[in-house]
C-alpha cells in the first residue's frame, strides 16, 4: 500500500530538517580550537527571551578581546567564566569559532 501524498512530504521535511541539523552540528565541532595571547578589552550582559511557548528572560554575557595581533573578538561565555574575567587583565585565550573555550590568566 503506498503512503498518502502528506506522509511523503512529512517524511521529506523531516530528512531535511535532520540534514540541517546534523550539517550545522558538524560545522561547529569541526572548527579547530585557537589558542592566542589576549588582553580582556571589555565586559558585558544582557538579556534575551528563551523558550516558543513560554517566553522567560535569560541572562547572555559576552566579553571583548585583543589578541596580539589587533583582531577583536567578541565571544559569549557562561556565566562563572564570566565572573571570573577582569577587564584588563592578559593571558592566553583559547576559542573555537564564536565559542568561548578558556582564558588563562599571566602573572
Amino acid at each position: 500500500m503506498p503512503m498518502p501524498g502528506w506522509a511523503v512530504i512529512l517524511l521529506m521535511f523531516a530528512l531535511v530538517a535532520a540534514a540541517l541539523g546534523a550539517a550545522r552540528l558538524l560545522g561547529r565541532t569541526g572548527e579547530r580550537a585557537e589558542t592566542a595571547s589576549a588582553r580582556v578589552v571589555s565586559k558585558r550582559s544582557g538579556t534575551r527571551e528563551r523558550g516558543r511557548l513560554y517566553k522567560t528572560p535569560a541572562t547572555v554575557y559576552f566579553a571583548v578581546f585583543r589578541l596580539e595581533d589587533g583582531r577583536e573578538l567578541e565571544l559569549s561565555l557562561e556565566g562563572a567564566d564570566f565572573a571570573e574575567l577582569r577587564e584588563g587583565a592578559e593571558g592566553a585565550l583559547t576559542w573555537r569559532g564564536r565559542e568561548f573555550l578558556r582564558f588563562r590568566e599571566e602573572g
